[in-house]
């Protein structure tokens, strides 16, 4: 449930943010320019890479999104609210 809410969010507000759109276009540009100048025996290493690279995103996005739920509870809990 958390990461499906924290990959919702996170698509809807990167696809309207114009600083994560270009940057997304220049990784797009530099990993087709890498792999046009790997063997093919080798290109599987940056698959494997990306791979990784795209878990590790994902595990800090569910660590933030706990994280802020905790710190929102503790909030509400110094404001006396529940």
């Amino acid at each position: 449930m958390i990461m499906d809410r924290t990959i919702e969010i996170g698509s809807k507000i990167s696809m309207k943010n114009e600083e994560f759109i270009g940057t997304e276009k220049k990784i797009y540009k530099l990993y087709s320019e890498i792999q046009k100048h790997l063997p093919d025996d080798m290109k599987s290493l940056t698959f494997e890479h990306e791979e990784l690279i795209n878990s590790n995103g994902a595990l800090i996005e569910k660590i933030v999104y706990e994280q802020g739920i905790r710190d929102g509870v503790e909030l509400i809990k110094i404001l006396g609210l529940i």
